[in-house]
């Protein structure tokens, strides 16, 4: 699927610079058409899956599938995208992993805001998750862990963004 960004209006003379002194017979007008293609995987899985047409394990391996087939920079996008449509779903184990797998490519590439933003994702899926959290008799570091997994992220937000972005308020 496409979408259209851009329609123009031009000349055959006007898109060649190595043309030059068009004469008026040789000239045509052109219409030039931007497009840019359209990504409606997320919104189509959702849909099957509430439908019941897709299992948990099925739209779980279509995700992977889906973040793995991207090109290399656009997966931590992709793997950020598929854990939030799963943390919508009430499965914050699922969605964690993906997040996780979101943070650690997009910091190999150096994207610091989509780091950030898997970091704190998962980070919010692991408090759901932790039983000692919830008054639990059990013993566990995920409070210190998350501790400095969202300093990591805070720190990366600004550097990306800045102190007075909304976002890092």
């Amino acid at each position: 699927l496409f979408r259209v960004t851009r329609i123009k209006q031009t000349f055959n003379c006007d898109l060649d610079p190595l043309i030059t002194g068009c004469q008026e017979e040789s000239r045509w007008q052109v219409t030039v058409i931007d497009l840019a293609s359209s990504d409606r995987f997320l919104e189509a899985a959702a849909l099957l899956e509430r439908r019941g047409a897709l299992t948990t394990l099925e739209l779980d391996s279509a995700l992977r599938d889906w973040a793995a087939a991207a090109a290399a920079e656009e997966r931590p996008r992709r793997w950020l995208a598929a854990g939030k449509l799963i943390a919508g779903g009430d499965r914050p184990q699922a969605a964690a992993s993906l997040f996780e797998q979101a943070g650690l490519l997009a910091e190999e590439l150096g994207d610091g805001l989509c780091a950030a933003r898997a970091q704190i994702m998962h980070a919010r899926c692991l408090l759901t998750t932790c039983s000692c959290l919830e008054g639990g008799t059990d013993s566990c570091a995920a409070p210190f862990m998350l501790r400095g997994k969202t300093q990591k992220a805070l720190d990366l937000l600004i550097a990306c963004l800045g102190e007075d972005h909304a976002e890092v308020q």
